[in-house]
Order: structure tokens, then C-alpha cells, then sequence
């Protein structure tokens, strides 16, 4: 899956083929495909993995008042961006919907359909604390599109981002909260700062 990925990141999805792939990480490519039914479902697995690593580092943060977790959250999610640039950038490299059903073993095809079974619960916890179902894109904007979309210019640039970039995405969650009916937080702010002591790998 490393080699998967290395080779989606510098060919593209196009030059992601089993070959290319076996070079990457040594392998022949007869073990490969009796590991993996595809090369479809070796690019679905590697990219399940680094989703499941993103919700992972989401859901180690926070465990109290629902908005405040969602602030929390949401810059875990930043933090594990920039943490882990390949898997990073590997997200956005695919959408669900990429991933042929047909080219998927029975297995792979049960993991990409409860991909987010762990997560599903807080968001539909925050869609209603901040005014009910209608709430849900909202929800998504704070814990996934506007902490991914902070760090993703800076993951295909390879730079390390300002540290006052981290303060203003949490005054923009903390904005974003605000603007649903039930999206008042407290005045304090959290002080979890992983990004500030952690090295990029």
C-alpha cells in the first residue's frame, strides 16, 4: 500500500498500474495480485487506510461538549495532514465513488461501505446541537472541507504552513459554528496544540 500510494503521488492515478506499483515497493507482481483482487482494490485499500488514519487522530481528541469537540476535531484533522503528508495527499486523490464494485473483493467492497461507521455518530451528534439534520453540511465544513482545505496547499508544496495559520483555522471553525442556530460556544479556548512540537515525516 506505501508503494500504491508513492506512486499515485509522483505518476498520477493514470500511471498507477501493478507494474509500476511492484517496482515501487520490490515486490513481483505475482504477490501482489494474490494479496489484491486489482489494482483497483490495492488504490481503494491504501486510501481506506490513510481515511481510517485521518478519523483515528479525529477521534483522539475530545471527548466533552460537543461544539468544543468539533473544534478539536476539526484541527486534529489538520494536524494529521500535516503530520502525514503522503496520506494526506492521497485523500484527496479519490472519492468513493471512484472504485469499480466489480474490480473490489467482498471484503474491500464491506470496508468502503462503512468506511465512516466510527465517525457517522458525532457528526449526526453535532448536526443536531447545532439545529437539527439540515445542519449536516455544516458539520462536514468544520471537521473535514475547511481543516483538509487549510492544509492541502501547503501538503502539494511540500512547505511547512505559518504557525498563526493553525490560530485562524480555529477562529474559522469557531466562526462556522457560530452561524447555525445552536452553534454558541463557550469564550474559552482549547489549548491542544499537537502540531506545534510534532516533525513532518
Amino acid at each position: 500500500m506505501d508503494g500504491a500510494r508513492a506512486v499515485v503521488l509522483t505518476e498520477g492515478v493514470r500511471g498507477a498500474t501493478i507494474g509500476a506499483i511492484a517496482a515501487a515497493c520490490g515486490a513481483p507482481t505475482g504477490s501482489i495480485y494474490h494479496r489484491f483482487r486489482s489494482v483497483d482494490e490495492l488504490l481503494a485499500k491504501a486510501w481506506m487506510r490513510a481515511i481510517r488514519r485521518a478519523q483515528e487522530e479525529m477521534l483522539r481528541v475530545g471527548a466533552g461538549e460537543v461544539l468544543e469537540t468539533a473544534v478539536l476535531r476539526g484541527l486534529g484533522v489538520y494536524d494529521f495532514c500535516l503530520c502525514n503528508p503522503p496520506d494526506g495527499l492521497l485523500l484527496s486523490s479519490f472519492r468513493r465513488s471512484d472504485f469499480r464494485s466489480d474490480q473490489l473483493s467482498p471484503e474491500a467492497r464491506d470496508e468502503l461501505a462503512h468506511l465512516n461507521d466510527r465517525i457517522d455518530p458525532f457528526f449526526q451528534e453535532l448536526a443536531r446541537a447545532l439545529g437539527g439534520p439540515g445542519q449536516m453540511d455544516l458539520a462536514l465544513l468544520v471537521i473535514r472541507d475547511l481543516p483538509y482545505g487549510a492544509a492541502l496547499p501547503h501538503l502539494r508544496d511540500g512547505t511547512r504552513p505559518p504557525r498563526r495559520r493553525r490560530a485562524r483555522l480555529e477562529a474559522a471553525l469557531r466562526a462556522a459554528l457560530a452561524t447555525a442556530p445552536g452553534g454558541r460556544l463557550r469564550a474559552d479556548r482549547p489549548r491542544e496544540h499537537r502540531w506545534a512540537g510534532a516533525r513532518r515525516r
